[in-house]
């Protein structure tokens, strides 16, 4: 319960300010005269017509680009543009208390103790990619070196 009124106390809740005259309206933007009709110099051919008037699942496909003209594809750029310095990895490792913390802002609700269970197709999704997971043994105690 300490830990709810800690959060209460942090948030804050901006204070009504006095009653403020409201700020004169913008003037009006000038009106401009529209401008004339583009000129029609020709009409398009009856093919055009028919192919318009066709409902959508019935027209004939464009295509979207011109075919290539060879499939090779287009040379790198040169190695010197290429290098770039790498960045540093970053990462921000939170606490249980920051995350619930966070939680507590977003949802105005403390988490719960125990997540929701995933439905079996993420499941399986998320043990193909980190098989890890699997393994209960190893935590993160187990890789902490001892400072001598």
């Amino acid at each position: 319960m300490g830990h709810l009124r800690d959060a209460a106390d942090r948030l804050r809740v901006p204070q009504s300010s006095p009653a403020l005259p409201p700020p004169p309206p913008p003037p009006p933007p000038p009106l401009l005269p529209p401008p004339p009709p583009p000129p029609q110099e020709h009409q398009p051919p009856q093919a055009d017509v028919a192919a318009t008037a066709r409902p959508w699942n019935l027209r004939e496909r464009s295509r979207r680009r011109p075919a290539a003209k060879s499939w090779a594809a287009p040379p790198s750029p040169p190695a010197s543009r290429r290098r770039r310095r790498k960045r540093a990895p970053f990462s921000v490792s939170l606490t249980a208390e920051e995350i619930e913390e966070d939680i507590y802002a977003l949802t105005g609700a403390r988490p719960r103790r125990r997540p929701r269970k995933r439905p079996r197709v993420v499941q399986r999704q998320v043990d193909t990619l980190f098989p890890g997971l699997w393994l209960t043994e190893i935590t993160a105690d187990a890789y902490r070196v001892p400072d001598e």
